[in-house]
Formats: structure tokens, C-alpha cells, sequence
């Protein structure tokens, strides 16, 4: 019964979500369309081919560099048992949550506060080096997850015969290879796919290429036929790990097994620590910190100016960012609920297909499926802005509550169904107060994902919708650097705020329940 339930909740996503993908690959196909011959061609030009390889030579840079960050700190966090260990993971995920074009933000302003010139970050160079650290909190994830999963004995004999420095290079790395292919390869995608940073730093690539011939030029068979070609680039990607990638954790929410054959030293531990605050105090804290300077530099004006701007704005993020949020939630405790403890390949692929799908792809992709008489009615409501949170990160939601559903022990809800109790009393009696925490951390880690949409948002809302990432990124093309950063800095700040309220009333919340149940 539970396959049949899958299979619907698959259906009704790839209804609303992933058709409008099939048909704008069937267009760019030139199937049920009327694209000229020309616009094919242009595909072959100098300078398309150029931007082509423009493109996936920032992807590689950043896949190697990022790769190469995150095992290291992969290994620090995972081998080394650290005081303090979870806050520091917590910390370095930070440039994850943060929206990507903000980031960017930060960083210009570290140049221009310690007056040094900007365009040195204003380059293909600035590019790599922002989505570097945009991107390395993946392959940290995945890689310290690979790490903690290799059998405890291997290490120990292999330090029997050889000092672990060698031992690491010799029979570690080897095991993690496969992973470290893996995020590689899902990094260069979301590499190519990003359009805020390239965008606001003047890198020319083939998201802004696309964005500029949808929206600038009104070419619609040039953006459709650069689009086609870009969701080949990624499926086919994709179709070579997605194996691996769909069945690892990327956010595990709960308990953690694993037991260390390494036992590093005091003195290591030190060092490590030193390496691991190194990093996240130059990449992450000193650009959030030079982008409050920078907006406060002429003092509360452009702070007040910015906040003039966007409060209008900030009600309506909020409330879709809401909405979103709990839609996946509930669509990602569905699939991760109805799959259970099996595979299902065909599912997981949609899923993080769509993920890694270029935001303005997607985009487009909403238009030219929703923007017709029969579905207008979505395609001119918040209905559409929903659809594309849906469709940009429920990978996320449901890798989170399938990984903590992975650590339940099937025999508990087996116990209540023996018992008598229905299949949805166990659920929700059962299952739903166990994984509670991995529900409000998907909840909250997909709202601060909404809030700082941008790519796929500004191509899609509707008439009298205006949302912060949208509002920030038009202004900034003609705002002086201090008010850019003062409007970032406000949209950190309300995000931070209702976040941390979040975190308040679910803290408030347990410890009443808790206070409950004792009495």
C-alpha cells in the first residue's frame, strides 16, 4: 500500500514540478515549438562555445578547490573528536545558508573597506574564489560522512604497520574516492547552475547568457536552446553518480554512529582546531563583519534608507517562505516516509535532479509550462513562487527526514501495529513525536533556503509580488556599495531574527513538554 501512496505523491510532484522540465527539453528539441533553424546555430558560434567552456572551466576550478577544502575539514570534524565539534560543524555551514549573492556582497566589501581595489573580485578568479567557499559546506558534509563510515578496524591495523599520515594516503583516501568523485561532480553542477554570484560579480557565463536572452533581449529561442543544452549538461552528470549521491547524507538531523580507528593527540587536536577556525574566521567571519562595516560606514542613514526599502517586502517574503517551508516538509516526510528503509532510484533521481537544475532554467522552464490559458491561474498567483521553492529544494527536506527515519528502528511502529494501533495512529503516535526534531530543523533550513531565493523567484513572480532577493539584486546594480551592503545586512538580520525566534519557541516547546511529562 505504501508503494501505491509513493507512486501518487511521485506523480503529483512530477505533475506540478517536473513536466514543465520534460517540455521546455521538448522545445529546445524543437518539438510541439516553432524555433527557427538560426537559433540552433548559434549554438556552434565562436562566442557560445567560448562561454560554453567559460562555464565549465569556473565549475571545474571550483569542484577541485572546494572538493580539496572540504576533505580536510571533512577530516577535522570527523576524525579528530573535537571539543566543541557539532558548534564548529554548525559554524561552517554557515556560507550554505547564506544566499549566495550576499556572500558576494561581503566579499567586495572586504576589498573596499581595506581599500584595495575591487576588481580583483570582479573576475572569473573572484567567481571561483566566492563559490569556493559557497560550496565547500557540501563536500564537507559528504566527505566527514564517507570518513566516519570506514570500518574502525581497517585504520587500526593499517596503523600497526605504518604511521596514519600514511596510512591515510594509502588505504583512507582510497575508500573515499568514490565520494570524493561524488561531490566533486555534484559541486561543478550547482557551480554552472548558480546565477546570482556570477551575475552580480559581471562574470559572463551561461546562466547570465540565458538570463539576458530571456529577459533583455526577449530572445526566447536562444534562452530555450541554451537552457536545453545546460539541463543535458547536468542530467548526464548526474546520471553518473546519482547512485551514490541519492543514498548519502547531506544534513543528518539526530543521533550519529561511527567509531574512529584515529585517536589524535591533544597536540593535533590543537592544531586542527587552529586550521579549521582559520578557515572560518577568514572565509566566512570577516566578510559577514566587513559587510556591517561597510554598511554602517556613513553612520545609521543607509541602514534606515535600506530598511525604508524593503519593509514592504518583508512581510510577503516571510509569509511565502513560510508556505514553502512547511510544503516541503510535508512533501519530503511523505517520500521519506513512504520509501522507507528501501530504494527508490527513479524517485531520488527526480528529486535531486530538480535540485540541481540552474535556478534560471527552472525559470524558464515555469514560464513556458504555466504561462497558458489553462494554467494562468497559477502562473499569475503565489501559487507559482511556491512551486518553484518545491521544485528547488525538496532534495533537501527529504534527504534530512529520510536520514533521521533511517535511524528509527522499523520494530517500534511494528510493535504498535501488533498491538492493535492503526497504520496512522502508529504514524503519528509513534513515528511523527520521534522525528519531531528532524522536522522543524527541515522546516527551518528550507525557509531560510526560500527566503534567500533569487535565480528561479525573479524570473517567475507575479504582478504586485515583490519579494527581498528580488528587491536587493535590482536596486544594487545602481546603489552606492554602502547601501547594497546596508540592504544585505537588513535582509541578514530578519532572516537571523525569525530564525532565532524559530529556535525560541521550539526550545520554549520542549521544555514545557519536557516539564509535562515529568509531572
Amino acid at each position: 500500500m505504501s508503494r501505491i501512496y509513493l507512486w501518487a505523491l511521485s506523480f503529483l510532484f512530477v505533475a506540478i514540478a517536473l513536466l514543465p522540465i520534460l517540455y521546455l527539453v521538448s522545445h529546445s528539441l524543437g518539438i510541439g515549438s516553432e524555433i527557427e533553424l538560426g537559433a540552433y546555430t548559434a549554438l556552434l558560434r565562436g562566442r557560445t562555445v567560448r562561454l560554453l567552456l567559460h562555464t565549465v572551466g569556473i565549475g571545474a576550478a571550483v569542484a577541485i578547490s572546494a572538493t580539496f577544502l572540504g576533505l580536510v575539514l571533512g577530516f577535522i570534524i570527523s576524525k579528530n573528536n573535537l571539543r566543541h565539534g557539532q558548534l564548529l560543524t554548525i559554524l561552517l555551514l554557515v556560507p550554505l545558508f547564506l544566499p549566495p549573492y550576499i556572500f558576494a556582497v561581503a566579499w567586495v566589501d572586504f576589498f573596499v573597506v581595506l581599500g584595495m581595489s575591487p576588481s580583483v573580485i570582479y573576475s572569473p578568479a573572484g567567481a571561483i574564489f566566492v563559490l569556493t567557499i559557497i560550496y565547500t559546506p557540501i563536500a564537507m558534509l559528504l566527505l566527514s560522512n564517507s570518513l566516519q563510515n570506514i570500518n574502525a578496524s581497517l585504520e587500526e591495523a593499517a596503523m600497526i604497520m605504518v604511521p596514519y599520515r600514511e596510512a591515510f594516503f594509502r588505504i583512507i583516501l582510497p575508500l573515499v574516492k568514490p565520494a570524493l568523485l561524488s561531490s566533486g561532480l555534484l559541486i561543478f553542477i550547482l557551480a554552472i547552475s548558480e546565477f546570482s554570484v556570477p551575475a552580480f560579480l559581471s562574470v559572463q557565463v551561461m546562466t547570465t547568457e540565458i538570463f539576458t536572452q530571456f529577459s533583455a533581449f526577449y530572445d526566447f529561442d536562444s534562452a530555450i536552446i541554451l537552457s536545453g543544452s545546460l539541463i543535458f549538461l547536468c542530467t548526464i552528470g548526474l546520471l553518473a553518480e546519482s547512485s551514490y549521491l541519492t543514498d548519502k547524507p547531506f544534513l543528518t538531523i539526530g543521533s550519529r554512529n561511527g567509531r574512529s580507528g584515529y585517536t589524535a593527540s591533544d597536540k593535533d587536536k590543537k592544531k586542527w582546531l587552529a586550521v579549521a577556525g582559520g578557515y572560518l574566521f577568514c572565509s566566512t567571519l570577516v566578510p559577514i563583519a566587513l559587510l556591517a562595516v561597510q554598511a554602517l560606514s556613513p553612520g545609521l542613514q543607509h541602514l534606515a534608507q535600506a530598511f525604508d526599502y524593503l519593509k514592504a517586502e518583508m512581510w510577503q517574503t516571510f509569509l511565502y517562505a513560510c508556505w514553502g517551508a512547511l510544503l516541503l516538509v510535508l512533501f519530503g516526510f511523505g517520500f521519506s516516509y513512504l520509501k522507507g528503509r528501501k530504494t527508490a532510484r527513479a524517485v531520488d533521481f527526480m528529486l535531486i535532479l530538480s535540485f540541481a537544475l540552474p535556478s534560471v532554467v527552472t525559470g524558464i522552464a515555469l514560464i513556458r509550462y504555466y504561462n497558458t490559458p489553462a494554467l494562468n491561474f497559477i502562473y499569475t498567483s503565489p501559487l507559482i513562487i511556491i512551486i518553484a521553492y518545491l521544485m528547488r529544494y525538496l532534495f533537501v527536506a527529504e534527504k534530512i527526514l529520510h536520514n533521521r527515519l533511517m535511524q528509527i528502528p522499523a520494530s517500534l511502529e511494528q510493535a504498535a501495529l501488533v498491538s492493535g494501533a492503526t497504520k496512522w495512529g502508529a504514524l503519528w503516535q509513534i513515528t511523527v513525536p520521534l522525528v519531531a526534531d528532524a522536522l522543524f530543523g527541515a522546516f527551518v533550513i528550507s525557509f531560510i533556503f526560500c527566503m534567500g531565493e533569487l535565480g528561479t523567484a525573479i524570473m517567475v513572480y507575479p504582478p504586485g509580488t515583490s519579494l527581498l532577493p528580488i528587491k536587493i539584486f535590482t536596486i544594487m546594480a545602481n546603489a552606492p556599495q554602502s547601501l547594497t551592503s546596508a540592504m544585505c545586512l537588513v535582509a541578514l538580520l530578519f532572516t537571523g531574527s525569525v530564525t532565532g525566534g524559530l529556535f525560541a519557541l521550539w526550545y520554549i516547546k520542549r521544555r514545557v513538554t519536557a516539564r509535562y511529562g515529568r509531572s
